[in-house]
């Protein structure tokens, strides 16, 4: 029986991320990178996390590091909560997601990011990723997002109807 992708796409992984995993398609959205760098964190297949990194973010030590996260964390869900951009005409994009994972201690936790990517030569890459904070800014402070607008016009509202626990 073929399992599941991890992305949680409902296809098969053959049908799903394999193809960019192994080379032979490449993403064409930023949705679509973000889904395929996910399955490639459960899978572990940290060549692939560097290669769809953006060059100018790339660091000796990513193998090193990818390899601790991968002891350390075991990821176990993916939901996307929005995109902007990021389609195939567009030279950059943002999707903002949800995904659980477990450490050692096997308790489950939950990390929100807004990840900035950007097609190069044809290609899209991770640039980088703001972290949804413990603790929420006050309403006139920069959103955590990373975006040019105040936490209360961004994501106070979404906060406020969807809190993480």
């Amino acid at each position: 029986m073929k399992s599941f992708c991890p992305c949680g796409s409902q296809q098969t992984y053959e049908l799903c991320c394999q193809p960019y995993h192994s080379g032979s398609a490449r993403a064409e959205t930023a949705l679509v990178l973000m889904c395929s760098r996910y399955s490639a964190f459960v899978l572990e297949l940290a060549d692939y996390l560097i290669l769809t990194t953006a060059p100018s973010q790339r660091k000796s030590s990513d193998l090193i590091d990818l390899k601790a996260t991968f002891q350390q964390l075991k990821w176990q869900d993916l939901k996307i909560l929005n995109t902007e951009l990021g389609q195939a005409k567009d030279q950059h994009g943002f999707v903002e997601f949800r995904a659980s994972y477990s450490e050692a201690d096997n308790q489950v936790h939950v990390l929100q990011e807004r990840s900035h990517f950007v097609k190069e030569q044809g290609n899209w890459f991770y640039v980088r990723g703001w972290l949804r904070p413990e603790s929420p800014p006050k309403r006139m402070a920069p959103c955590w997002c990373g975006s040019v607008k105040s936490y209360r016009k961004c994501h106070y509202i979404l906060d406020k109807s969807n809190p993480l626990n």
